[in-house]
């Protein structure tokens, strides 16, 4: 992965497109993951839902969306609607919802620092508030990344979901080099998991 600051989401077709799609079903106890030989892996679920995680320093830059957050609402005047929040290893991607939802603006979050670029047209689909957020930044990558040790976590996902839910994700890129995309609870639990 660059390390340019460039948007892992983006608004394509009338909906914001995330790395792959996140999986709409909860897989009771496995998660599928892909090596580059096609072959799937069962990898065993390490908590169930209500279990917390171990705390851990976040590899991704989860203890950054606060701030990010923070940085959007007071540039834009107050609270936002985002399509889409992201982290990666050095950044935090936020896409706030515009012109009544029609549009996404895309802001870039990066060392304490806050930019935006041209907002992009068509955009439709779940939103949420920031209030909303309620995942726990030592947690909510530990299961994933204490399960999948020989895979890379690259990307951490907060999206818009139907009755004002919030999903959490966290996209994995393995050693073979195949990707993963595990859903997760606000502690961090594995709910499922969908190869990209």
């Amino acid at each position: 992965m660059g390390r340019t600051p460039v948007a892992a989401g983006s608004v394509v077709a009338g909906r914001v497109a995330v790395i792959g799609a996140v999986a709409g079903v909860v897989l009771a106890g496995t998660v599928a993951a892909c090596s580059s030989g096609g072959d799937e892996v069962a990898v065993t679920a390490p908590a169930p839902v209500g279990a917390a995680c171990s705390p851990a320093d976040p590899v991704l830059r989860v203890d950054a969306i606060a701030d990010a957050v923070a940085a959007v609402e007071a540039e834009l005047g107050g609270a936002q609607r985002y399509y889409e929040i992201n982290a990666t290893d050095l950044l935090v991607n936020l896409f706030v919802a515009g012109d009544g939802g029609a549009e996404a603006i895309p802001f870039v979050f990066v060392g304490g620092a806050l930019t935006s670029d041209e907002p992009l047209a068509g955009a439709s689909g779940s939103t949420f508030a920031a209030d909303q957020l309620d995942f726990d930044p030592r947690r909510v990558t530990s299961c994933v990344a204490a399960e999948l040790p020989d895979s890379v976590p690259t990307v951490f996902e907060v999206v818009g979901g139907p009755a004002e839910a919030v999903r959490y994700s966290v996209v994995v890129t393995s050693q073979a080099g195949g990707q993963l995309i595990v859903e997760v609870a606000p502690n961090g639990a594995v709910l499922s998991g969908d190869p990209v």
